[in-house]
């Protein structure tokens, strides 16, 4: 028994841990795994394709329903010896804690081409046991392969994720940003972000925060991206960092394991 608690504790420590390890130096500006700055969600109709992923009944990240049996979040939230009986999903509901319906998963698969260090191919899909039904509980559309986001564009996220003094959120937050040109996040990450990543945020005190990895970023109702992940410190004015699901190597993957 003391044995499982250790490896229960470690694993969560290992998922809310700001900085990923070997990470290189960026002028001392180091990367998070994951809302600061957001608003309460009064109508979680409109967020009915969000879901808290949880380890053992413990909320360590978002995730979104892309199908009735598969649901879409970010590959680092799958890391060190998680298996698939750990993970469930609590959907239809604002509340992290009770409310809506509770759906097991039965197998994960993470990109294959996922790189620790630099975060590239930041994606996973959830195969579930049971069917995403329930009252607020709706599958949401992804973007086309190909489809270039323009900069400017607003896009909203949403999560359970840190919200002030290391608490995590009881209430479903939300937050809009602005999505970055992807030269000028290029430069502002030193050279560090390829095509399968975008930025978006970079206002101080607006960000994505630790717990909200793997939510959707949301353009007129499609998902665009996944919280992947950005500066130690959330809420400087640096971008919050997110997978591009646009990228044809993502939608590849997500397609070839699911279908959609």
């Amino acid at each position: 028994m003391k044995f499982f608690i250790a490896i229960l504790l470690t694993l969560i420590c290992v998922v809310f841990a700001k900085t990923p390890p070997n990470r290189i130096n960026r002028a001392n500006i180091q990367w998070r795994q994951f809302i600061i700055g957001g608003t309460e969600v009064e109508d979680f109709s409109q967020f009915a394709y969000q879901l808290s992923m949880r380890y053992v009944e413990i909320h360590v990240c978002g995730a979104s329903i892309i199908a009735l049996h598969w649901a879409l979040s970010a590959a680092h939230c799958f890391e060190n010896n998680v298996f698939p009986d750990m993970i469930s999903f609590r959907a239809g509901s604002r509340d992290r804690f009770e409310g809506g319906i509770v759906v097991n998963a039965e197998q994960f698969f993470i990109h294959p081409l996922f790189d620790r260090l630099s975060y590239d191919f930041d994606a996973a899909v959830v195969r579930t046991i049971e069917p995403f039904i329930g009252k607020d509980v709706e599958v949401i559309s992804l973007i086309p392969m190909g489809f270039w986001l323009t900069p400017g564009t607003i896009g909203t996220i949403s999560g359970w994720g840190i919200v002030d003094e290391g608490h995590l959120a009881i209430n479903l937050q939300k937050l809009d940003l602005e999505i970055w040109d992807q030269h000028e996040c290029f430069v502002k990450w030193f050279g560090e972000i390829t095509s399968n990543m975008f930025c978006a945020g970079g206002e101080p005190g607006y960000d994505s925060c630790n717990g909200d990895s793997g939510g959707a970023m949301v353009v007129d109702g499609v998902q665009v991206g996944i919280v992947s992940t950005g500066a130690t410190t959330c809420g400087i004015n640096f971008p919050g960092v997110y997978t591009n699901i646009t990228h044809p190597s993502i939608r590849a993957f997500i397609l070839h394991r699911t279908g959609v």
